[in-house]
């Protein structure tokens, strides 16, 4: 793990771009096309850049939490090395999926324009609500970072939150 931080406020472009996405309108309902999702530019782009910079993962839940674009048991490269050291086993995404779930629920129920989060001990992430017409559609969440300010003994202690959820998963 490297020793970035990254301020919440430079992952506040995801939310703005966010806002421009492919819409299905099924009865008057707006719903997101999540299968086109991933392939508009701005999204594909946003995705390379804060990953390539940062070594922070972007993703994108429904209106109920539900992970989208990544599938359970798909092997892929993640941009952060604890990412990718986690969701190489079931479990690993199983935990994921369960914070990801929990925050787009907070999120929801907070209406707050961003929250940030630990993941692991002192490993963040920041989510944004995704919502269109006053209507919320589900969240994104980019995880993969320390706070500011974050000390060598709290870095140690994020190395064996991975270390633990590896050993229960065994």
């Amino acid at each position: 793990m490297g020793s970035l931080t990254v301020s919440p406020l430079v992952l506040l472009q995801v939310r703005s771009k966010v806002q421009r996405i492919s819409l299905l309108n099924r009865g008057g309902l707006f719903m997101i096309n999540w299968d086109e999702f991933e392939h508009i530019h701005v999204i594909r782009k946003l995705k390379e850049v804060i990953a390539k910079w940062f070594a922070i993962d972007v993703f994108f839940a429904d209106d109920r939490g539900n992970l989208k674009i990544i599938e359970k048991g798909i092997k892929r490269d993640y941009a952060n090395n604890v990412l990718n050291l986690l969701l190489q086993r079931e479990e690993g995404f199983d935990h994921l999926s369960e914070f990801v779930r929990n925050t787009v629920n907070e999120l929801r129920k907070t209406q707050e324009k961003d929250m940030v989060r630990d993941y692991l001990p002192n490993f963040a992430s920041a989510s944004f609500p995704i919502v269109i017409d006053s209507d919320f559609m589900g969240g994104v969440i980019c995880v993969g970072y320390f706070r500011e300010g974050v000390t060598e003994g709290q870095k140690k202690r994020a190395i064996e939150g991975v270390s633990s959820l590896q050993s229960s998963a065994r």
